[in-house]
């Protein structure tokens, strides 16, 4: 059936929020990684990151899943990586 992407892309970052922050806080309190909050223009400059990087990219991919089939679309973005 049909798949709402913005239902599945919600699904994925709950699950990702759930499963890693606490191993984030788990390897903090052990001592293997510490972590600190970034300054409000690096957060920022994260933000913008972000959201170009990969919600962008992805929203794009999605549409062209739609527009053309799984297979087209998998195929271009594999000719994205070089060799």
């Amino acid at each position: 059936g049909d798949l709402d992407m913005a239902f599945f892309f919600g699904c994925v970052g709950l699950l990702v929020l759930l499963a890693a922050v606490p191993v984030l806080f788990l390897v903090d309190r052990l001592g293997i990684e510490s972590f600190a909050w970034p300054s409000g223009t690096v957060f920022g400059m994260l933000l913008v990151n972000g959201l170009f990087g990969a919600v962008l990219s992805d929203w794009i991919w999605s549409l062209t899943i739609l527009l053309l089939s799984p297979t087209v679309a998998t195929v271009g973005i594999s000719l994205t990586i070089p060799l």
